[in-house]
């Protein structure tokens, strides 16, 4: 319990008055009849909708089966938050737990902002087993005591919750449609580049006039891009114990989001002498980086920074010639359903997930005029913008929310 003084009117209750464990197993996936398969991998973090979903047919093993308004919450890495209430049947992860309250002691309304706030969580946190990947059991968790109010408290206090949910899920879901506006305005830019329609970037690609199609190593030739790098290999790769708060920010895949995020104050750093001593030299604020190894196919371009930036071998930096190509047509392309699709092909045709700095200067880059360039540029940036505003409005919105749980919960 918390040092906080306990409402008057609040009472304590062990975890297992609160809610039942469902635990309905499934042996076999694709023959359970249900439509939707829901894993970790779907659940978003500090969010109660579930917004994604696979297909039964898409996973082996045993499963758990939920029912519509059931609670599934993510018991291994309870620390990343990840909980959401089923608005379908399904069936889910055997690494959550299918929860259903107990509406004599907390009403159903009520009890995922509880199991957001972080009385719930922290202790989820401290309960969970495990080095790699910590996990929470039921017994222990079953045994938790926490404070709550009266239902007539919670009926008031999670209308209040609802209505929260429901603007910062409207700004959720303006985000989303901005992000799927963009993916169409890029796709529809480099549609336009090619002359016979759409189809896999190749040396036979006819390009519309006064557009090109060069290969990787052809951008170099041509000037469009000053550098091509990955990171250092053997002996000049940077070990794990070599980086650490000082020196060049070092980027690695996993650095990057899927839309491009990057946040060069949340990554490691290698010591400037180690980082000046590689062969293959930093990257540079402006420089596209795209994820090659693993992680393939994200794009971000390097923010400001006052250093160079060391590149893992996980990604490729693109240096354009500002004269020829900027970076945002570079990286939009990149972002393209042609790119992907390029992509996609010379990964079938590897036998691992990698598309490395060779088979690079070979793939083909659609490349529009200069002009062309500079008008998309300004439309992508502008509604780039916008959903940036979105973006902290959400963040600011959620924000809200868990001091207002932090205000309620003991």
């Amino acid at each position: 319990m918390s040092d906080r003084v306990m409402p008057r009117d609040w009472r304590i209750w062990r975890f297992d008055e609160m809610a039942t464990n469902v635990n309905v197993r499934i042996d076999n996936p694709s023959e359970s009849g249900m439509e939707r398969y829901v894993g970790l991998e779907h659940l978003d973090p500090d969010s109660l909708r579930i917004r994604r979903w696979g297909r039964p047919s898409d996973v082996e093993a045993g499963k758990l089966c939920f029912k519509t308004g059931d609670i599934i919450f993510a018991k291994r890495r309870a620390y990343q938050r990840k909980l959401g209430v089923a608005e379908f049947d399904g069936i889910c992860s055997a690494h959550a737990m299918v929860l259903h309250a107990k509406p004599e002691v907390v009403l159903p309304d009520f009890l995922p902002f509880f199991m957001q706030s972080d009385a719930f969580m922290n202790r989820a946190i401290e309960i969970s087993v495990g080095s790699l990947s910590p996990t929470i059991n039921w017994k222990a968790l079953a045994e938790q005591e926490f404070a709550l109010p009266s239902t007539d408290e919670q009926k008031t206090l999670a209308e209040i919750f609802q209505a929260a949910d429901e603007v910062t899920t409207a700004l959720h879901e303006s985000a989303s449609a901005l992000k799927t506006l963009m993916q169409a305005t890029v796709d529809d830019f480099f549609g336009r580049g090619l002359s016979d329609g759409p189809h896999l970037l190749s040396a036979d690609t006819n390009a519309s006039p006064g557009w090109s199609c060069l290969s990787g190593s052809d951008l170099l030739v041509e000037a469009y891009i000053l550098a091509l790098k990955d990171g250092n290999h053997g002996s000049q790769y940077p070990r794990s114990n070599e980086l650490g708060d000082s020196g060049f920010p070092y980027v690695a895949a996993s650095d990057i989001g899927e839309d491009g995020e990057l946040d060069l104050l949340k990554v490691r750093r290698l010591g400037v002498a180690r980082a000046k001593a590689l062969r293959i030299p930093p990257a540079l604020p402006g420089d596209v980086i795209l994820t090659h190894n693993a992680t393939v196919g994200r794009v971000a371009i390097l923010p400001p920074c006052d250093t160079p930036i060391v590149a893992s071998t996980s990604t490729t930096y693109y240096r354009v010639n500002p004269e020829k190509l900027t970076n945002v047509v570079l990286a939009s392309l990149m972002r393209s359903s042609l790119f992907k699709a390029q992509l996609a092909s010379y990964m079938r045709q590897s036998t691992r997930n990698q598309v490395p700095i060779t088979t690079q200067r070979r793939m083909h880059f659609l490349i529009p005029p200069f002009a062309e360039q500079l008008r998309f540029q300004e439309l992508i940036s502008s509604l780039q913008t916008q959903r940036n505003s979105l973006q902290d409005r959400l963040r600011t919105a959620r924000s809200l929310v868990l001091q207002l749980s932090r205000g309620v919960f003991v």
